[in-house]
């Protein structure tokens, strides 16, 4: 299978015997190995101790610990292999076995040695064993187990080998530009590649980002030498630790042919959060640590002017709604009041309104001594005659009502008063009448 489960040798599921020791290596020094010892650890055992071992016990359909013949055991389907380092005589395993009576073929594989079962595992609880040679034991590092796992993987780190259907290479050859994208649920991942002696120790750049953030650059190295002419899996790249989610890895590769060629081995995300932090590897260079900067400063700058955008359009709609609900309490109380005691200066009571006054021509001074006062609504205001004066006739504007006049009667035989309101009005006195009388609403 092509995705199995990571289990480090650090992991508290690994039951060692008495005498093992655990040595821990930086990325500088994990370089000079010809395997990177991964996360940076090795369990080795002490020297001078009578016997050494080590089991595990898992569920799933097979087991691994991939090494350089990982297209053979893959092949095999059914195999279980164990890997150790660096060019441990194949003496220093004196068996391993599986569930107890499966014996395990050893053999050794260019700077590895192999522990891989020969026939098929079924689905289900297994336990793997292996036994060390008490007069070879310290020559011998265990570094980490894989396998295939049976059911949920979440909690667990996972291996990708470079064929596996999640990771989408178009260009397997890697040629300058080449891309590799892989989506994983985790909070970091190391991708792992292997070089030889005879390819060019001119370091090639490459890129990386995740969730579609600017691309990083960093730089790749063939770690090889005379002595040491074949290298890997080798540690490459380790991404810093980011949110435990989804995300997106893209790599770019942008060596030419007159550089280091890339070829991977494996990737191996980090989503058990129980083992050591990991340190970023390569560290990033100036440039590449100004740009991840300035990209983080875009960020924080996008996310305050959201967050002032927001908390504005958050205040104004507070506003409206206290505005809106202020005016529907007004107006609710409105209604529930008394109409009588509201102030209403377009809409006259029925009770109280004033009809349009009805116009008498006066024609002498005796029907103006003998007028009585006409029903309530009549306005018509009789006028003395005078020896001097031609009969008038009045006319009273009541609340901007417009009173027509008629074009028969000269302008000096009308006599216009001031307007009459609700309120109680002292009609002016008029030349040639008798008394001034009020004009009551």
């Amino acid at each position: 299978m092509s995705t199995q489960v990571f289990v480090d040798d650090t992991d508290a599921g690994i039951n060692y015997s008495t005498g093992w020791q655990p040595q821990t290596f930086t990325n500088g020094d994990a370089t000079s190995l010809p395997v990177s010892p991964h996360y940076g650890t090795l369990h080795v055992p002490s020297t001078g101790v009578e016997f050494a071992n080590f089991s595990y016990s898992f569920i799933g359909k097979l087991f691994f610990t991939f090494g350089y013949n990982e297209p053979n055991a893959e092949s095999l389907g059914t195999s279980i292999t164990a890997w150790f380092l660096p060019k441990t005589p194949t003496a220093t395993i004196r068996n391993c076995t599986i569930d107890g009576h499966q014996k395990g073929m050893i053999f050794r594989e260019v700077s590895l040695l192999a522990c891989q079962t020969q026939s098929a595992l079924q689905p289900g609880q297994h336990k793997l064993f292996v036994n060390i040679e008490p007069s070879t034991a310290n020559s011998l590092s265990m570094d980490y187990l894989s396998y295939t796992p049976s059911g949920d993987t979440s909690g667990q780190d996972l291996l990708y080998n470079a064929g596996a259907p999640a990771i989408i290479t178009p260009d397997p050859t890697f040629a300058q530009g080449a891309i590799l994208d892989l989506e994983f649920t985790g909070y970091s991942l190391g991708m792992y590649a292997q070089f030889f002696s005879g390819d060019s120790h001119t370091p090639s750049i490459a890129q990386y980002s995740i969730d579609n953030q600017p691309l990083i650059n960093f730089t790749i190295q063939n770690p090889t030498t005379s002595s040491n002419p074949t290298a890997g899996p080798q540690l490459v790249l380790q991404t810093p630790r980011y949110t435990l989610e989804r995300h997106l890895f893209r790599f770019v590769f942008q060596g030419t042919s007159q550089t280091v060629p890339f070829q991977p081995f494996h990737v191996v995300v980090q989503n058990n959060t129980s083992h050591l932090n990991l340190q970023p590897f390569p560290l990033l260079s100036s440039s590449s640590q100004a740009s991840k900067k300035n990209a983080d400063n875009n960020t924080l700058r996008i996310g305050i002017a959201i967050g002032v955008v927001a908390s504005i359009l958050t205040i104004l709609a507070f506003i409206l709604c206290i505005f809106f609900i202020r005016r529907r309490r007004r107006a609710l109380q409105l209604e529930d009041s008394d109409p009588a005691s509201l102030a209403r200066p377009f809409m006259i009571p029925r009770i109280l309104r004033i009809e349009p006054l009805k116009r008498q021509r006066v024609d002498s001074e005796a029907e103006l001594t003998s007028a009585k006062p006409s029903a309530a609504g009549d306005r018509t205001l009789p006028v003395a005659a005078s020896p001097h004066r031609p009969n008038q006739r009045v006319f009273v504007h009541v609340d901007s009502e417009d009173q027509r006049r008629s074009d028969e009667a000269d302008e000096e035989d009308i006599l216009e008063l001031p307007p009459a309101y609700r309120s109680a009005v002292q009609a002016p006195t008029v030349p040639g009448s008798m008394t001034a009388r009020p004009f009551l609403t």
